[in-house]
C-alpha cells in the first residue's frame, strides 16, 4: 500500500511509532502501528519512495485492519492511502 500526498511524512509520524519524516528517499525503516493504549496492531516496513510518497508493507494477514486504521487516522491530513495488494505480488 502507499501513502501519497503533501502531508504523508507528518501523517505517518502520527499514525506509526517511528519518525518516518527523517527517512531519506530510497531508504526504509521498520516500525509499528499501535492502538491508543500502546498495543501492537501490526509491524510494517516503510520505504520512502520520494518526498511525499511512501510504500508500506504490513503483514499480509493483517492488511485489511492496517488499511482501515490508516484510512481512519488520515482525517485532517492531505494524504491518500492506496491499497495495491490485489494488483501486486
Amino acid at each position: 500500500m502507499r501513502a501519497i500526498g503533501p502531508d504523508a511524512p507528518e501523517f505517518l509520524n502520527a499514525a506509526l511509532v517511528s519518525d518516518l519524516a527523517k527517512v531519506q528517499p530510497g531508504r526504509a525503516k521498520y516500525t509499528l502501528m499501535v492502538t491508543a493504549e500502546g498495543g501492537v496492531i501490526d509491524d510494517l516496513i516503510v520505504y520512502r519512495i520520494e518526498d511525499s510518497e511512501y510504500l508500506l508493507i504490513p503483514n499480509a494477514s493483517n492488511r485489511e485492519r492496517v488499511v482501515a486504521e490508516l484510512e481512519a487516522r488520515a482525517s485532517g491530513f492531505d494524504v491518500e492511502i492506496w491499497d495495491e495488494t490485489e494488483g501486486s505480488a
